[in-house]
This record gives C-alpha cells, structure tokens and sequence, in this order.
C-alpha cells in the first residue's frame, strides 16, 4: 500500500526540486527518477496515489544511448499549488531533503507566482533578487513561516 512515508523515500533518495521558466514566469517543479520496469512500475503507483490525493502529475520517459543502460523515467509535479500540496505531503517523512523542501515552501509562500528577472541583466535585477533572498532570510530566522 502505497502512503506519504513510502513517497517520501522515493523523493529522498531520487527526487530533485527546479525552478522553470514559462512566459516570463517561474514554474517550480518536482520530480522522482527511476529506471527499468520495476522502477516505471512504482512510479506510475505513486502517480496513482497522487491522483487519489488531488495532485497532478505525469512520467517522461528518456532513452539513454550507449553502454548497457535501462530506460530512464521520471515522475513531475508541476504547478506551484500541486507541489506545493505534495512537499506538504512529504514533509514529516523527509530526512535528506527537508531543510530544502521546508525553503521551497517558504519561498512559495512568499512571493507565489514569481516573475522572471532578465537573467540578472543589470543593477536592478541584481539588486531585487538580492532584497527578496535577504527578506526570505529574514523571515526564516524570525520563525514566523516555518513549516
């Protein structure tokens, strides 16, 4: 039976967190990479289990040229508020990544939907991202958003 704790050590142990660009926009993302059918097959149970929980998410498959290796999938959450749902999720079970995901989510929580800087093009750029990570900073010390 498939639960929180036994996502959770899957996203520990494989899974990663990014921040992509869309329209102008960052998207955070997760996403859990296995490989072989065995792999692929208890991907597409958590993908289950988080259908069951309201949190979209879908699997990419990817071909590895050379040597003997085995396909490569990987499960995604995109959309700020099914990652978001799904860090909430994992969190008491997290060992490995929790200081990480607890970020995201505070970093979530504080600015939503975050415009795309011009790739730090210029002193403003700079100088904004550098006021939003001193406020993300502040307001992690200050206790006040932890989760």
């Amino acid at each position: 039976m498939i639960d929180w704790g036994y996502v959770a050590g899957f996203f520990d142990g494989e899974g990663t967190f990014h921040y992509v660009s869309s329209h102008g926009n960052l998207i955070p993302y997760v996403s859990i990479a296995q490989s072989g059918g065995i792999g692929l097959s208890a991907l597409n149970d958590i993908k289950d289990f988080l259908a069951a929980k309201g949190i979209d998410s879908g699997i990419d498959r990817k071909e590895i040229k050379g040597g003997n290796y085995q396909l490569a999938y990987s499960l995604r959450v995109r959309k700020r508020e099914h990652v978001d749902a799904f860090l909430r999720g994992v969190m008491p079970y997290l060992r490995i990544k929790k200081t990480k995901a607890q970020d995201n989510l505070r970093f979530s929580r504080l600015y939503g939907r975050l415009k795309k800087c011009k790739a730090y093009h210029g002193e403003a750029s700079r100088k904004a991202w550098a006021t939003k990570r001193e406020r993300a900073k502040r307001a992690a010390s200050s206790g006040h958003l932890f989760i």
